[in-house]
């Protein structure tokens, strides 16, 4: 069996990130809000909308890079993220679960707890 099999239907990009254990799985990716509004892609204020791509999670006034994914599943990884924003660059592990069948997708970091809703 090769190796790619093993990730299934993953275009080029994304096997690549996986095979390296960088890539977050396709159930955490997509958009995401705190709020309702937060989901209207014309509203450029929604402060509480995510963007989580397979190697990516663009916020509001930042974005991360995916530097490790450990233990992932379906419903729960923990991530190292490397942000950039405003002129600044920090790291943080970050752990993501799914809820409520895959539609909330609830993020925990620094002691902080904040829960998306997918668009």
């Amino acid at each position: 069996m090769l190796l790619r099999d093993c990730f299934g239907d993953l275009d080029g990009n994304e096997f690549r990130l996986a095979a390296r254990g960088r890539a977050l799985p396709k159930e955490f990716q997509g958009y995401w809000g705190v709020t309702p509004n937060d989901c209207e892609l014309a509203n450029t204020d929604a402060t509480g909308r995510i963007n989580v791509d397979a190697d990516t999670i663009r916020f509001y006034e930042s974005k991360a890079r995916v530097l490790d994914v450990l233990d992932p599943s379906p419903y729960a990884v923990t991530t190292d993220l490397r942000f950039e924003g405003e002129g600044e660059t920090w790291q943080r592990r970050t752990e993501w679960k799914l809820a409520n069948g895959g539609t909330t997708l609830v993020r925990r970091d620094g002691g902080q707890t904040v829960r998306y809703s997918r668009c």
